[in-house]
């Protein structure tokens, strides 16, 4: 089937974000698409440095790990990405990872990255304050055109939790696995 790449950008792996999207993808490794996780908190990326390497070839002045996630991001029908809100924002390790995808820019902008792909966001925040989701949104917005995949805005899943709510037991539960099937659903009509 499909290969799903998802970045999880909490540094826990039992967080409501982290619990909501292993929700999410549950329905789709179940239809047999192809899920690997990528933790941003585990993996060794070095921040872009805006050199302009990536301009003119597929490739970056960093040597890390961001070299073998390049070809997958590009390969990939369905990008899903989770993060807690961190002062409005994404994560310092996520967002690194997201800046790095200067060289898919640059690829995107010298070659057309094409095929029927989208990208998929869920994020918590615990903060009750109006647009806590904005910033996160607008930089998801920019990451997903930049690597060719189709926003899909309308159905993030943009959580408010109680910060003592246990992650099994989040009403939103349900709804992050009401996503995973409509996208197995539309990937393999795709297929």
């Amino acid at each position: 089937m499909a290969l799903v790449l998802s970045l999880f950008g909490s540094p826990r792996d039992t967080s409501v974000s982290s619990h909501l999207h292993e929700r999410f993808l549950a329905p789709l490794a179940a239809a047999g698409h192809e899920v690997r996780r990528y933790a941003a908190y585990a993996m060794d990326v070095r921040p872009c440095i805006a050199c302009g390497h990536c301009r003119d070839s597929f490739s970056c002045v960093h040597d890390d790990e961001m070299t073998a996630l390049y070809p997958l991001l590009v390969q990939a029908r369905l990008v899903s990405v989770s993060s807690p809100v961190y002062f409005s924002g994404l994560p310092g390790p996520l967002k690194t990872v997201i800046d790095r995808c200067q060289a898919l820019w640059e690829l995107a902008r010298r070659e057309c990255i094409s095929g029927a792909r989208d990208g998929f966001f869920i994020s918590v925040g615990e903060g009750d304050y109006p647009r806590q989701f904005e910033p996160s949104v607008v930089t998801m917005r920019h990451f997903f055109n930049s690597i060719g995949c189709r926003p899909l805005e309308s159905d993030y899943l943009l959580v408010r939790a109680d910060p003592d709510a246990s992650p099994e037991h989040i009403a939103e539960a349900a709804r992050a696995e009401t996503a995973g099937i409509r996208s197995a659903t539309a990937m393999s009509g795709r297929a």
